[in-house]
């Protein structure tokens, strides 16, 4: 039996990363079948050890059978306002999240059961799931509440037929500056693009070059990097090793002569290639690096015969520009029909107000 609080016949909540590194195989079946690597174990038990205060994990499981068939990846966030559940790992890392389950059955125990810690919930990015808010809102005894707002989208490149056709429907301004740079890049020494497959003893030197590279401007002088940015950098170091002894992490360098120019680590999974960071060497910016690489990974997904390329994060519009289709996303907020709720549905309702009131004022003023 897997230790944890228990809840009510079948779920119960896992506090502790030991406890949670017994879950691997059957949360990995889980998250297979919703074809998203940064569902998977690896990623949670990185961002377990590394983002979240100790104490504070929140995963409610739902068993049946002795199986798991449901699992929301959740922590708990101190804020001014009190306590809430949130998405392990989303507020640092701002990736797409939800909750796995293997049937509706196993998808509303989860509810249930979060439902009944009667404390405020926020689900940022999680998908835009009309079912799963509806049976919220069922579990949920008035006077709660279960509210949503649109959240940031994320972009992709849907794959078909081959690199050519692809090619030639991209703008002619793209095109034509990509063959410019490429040869302005050449220039300084003979171009060259390895996506490699790192082992797990290559992991750490993998991601060491590709901070090296990341840290060398605009980034690290905002802080931004992640060698400036030490829980970023310590949620990295391990998942790239656990992405590696899976098979599933892959890192990219674009080269001119023996420097690198630009770095880039993805995870290939599920016929999909998924960019979780891509940096450049600052003194060669001219030479637009990052975007010549990028050109470069995205062809390779298509020499691969993989069936998107996932950018993640929040869509920019320099991702637009490779035909580029939205994946949407909200955010979802339970507030329990208690104080707590009240505390924390108030406190939301006048950060949004104020966030409209200074939009307004931008756009009048601007």
């Amino acid at each position: 039996m897997v230790g944890g609080q228990r809840l009510s016949t079948g779920t119960r909540i896992i506090r502790s990363v030991d406890g949670f590194a017994e879950l691997e195989r059957p949360w990995n079946e889980l998250a297979d079948r919703t074809g998203n690597p940064l569902l998977r174990h690896e990623w949670f038990a990185s961002c377990a050890e590394t983002l979240v205060a100790p104490g504070s994990l929140a995963i409610v499981i739902a068993m049946r059978d002795g199986q798991l068939v449901g699992a929301a990846p959740l922590a708990t966030q101190i804020e001014s306002v009190g306590a809430r559940l949130e998405f392990l790992g989303v507020r640092a890392l701002y990736e797409p999240c939800e909750f796995l389950f293997s049937d509706a059955a196993a998808r509303d125990d989860l509810c249930e059961a979060i439902a009944a810690q009667r404390q405020p919930v926020v689900l940022r990015r999680a998908p835009a799931d009309p079912e799963l808010v509806r049976v919220l809102r069922r579990m949920v005894p008035w006077p709660g509440q279960v509210v949503t707002r649109t959240e940031s989208r994320s972009l992709f490149v849907p794959i078909h037929g081959s690199w050519t056709e692809y090619a030639r429907g991209l703008s002619s301004h793209l095109s034509g500056n990509l063959r410019r740079l490429r040869n302005k890049l050449g220039r300084e020494g003979t171009v060259s693009v390895d996506v490699l497959s790192p082992s797990e003893a290559e992991a750490d030197s993998c991601l060491e070059m590709f901070m090296e590279v990341e840290d060398s401007g605009w980034k690290a002088d905002a802080g931004g990097s992640l060698r400036r940015r030490p829980p970023l950098h310590a949620f990295f170091r391990a998942y790239t090793r656990r992405a590696a002894r899976a098979g599933l992490l892959r890192v990219a360098f674009l080269r001119a002569g023996a420097r690198v120019v630009a770095a880039e680590v993805a995870i290939e999974a599920y016929r999909r290639w998924w960019q979780l960071k891509i940096g450049y060497l600052h003194e060669m910016a001219g030479h637009y690096p990052g975007l010549q690489l990028c050109e470069a990974t995205i062809r390779h997904a298509f020499e691969r015969g993989l069936e998107s390329y996932e950018f993640l994060g929040v869509a920019a519009n320099w991702e637009r520009r490779w035909g580029a289709q939205e994946r949407t996303h909200q955010t979802v907020l339970v507030y329990p029909g208690a104080w707590s709720g009240a505390r924390a549905a108030a406190v939301d309702g006048f950060r949004l107000a104020m966030g409209l009131t200074r939009r307004v004022a931008d756009w009048r003023t601007g």
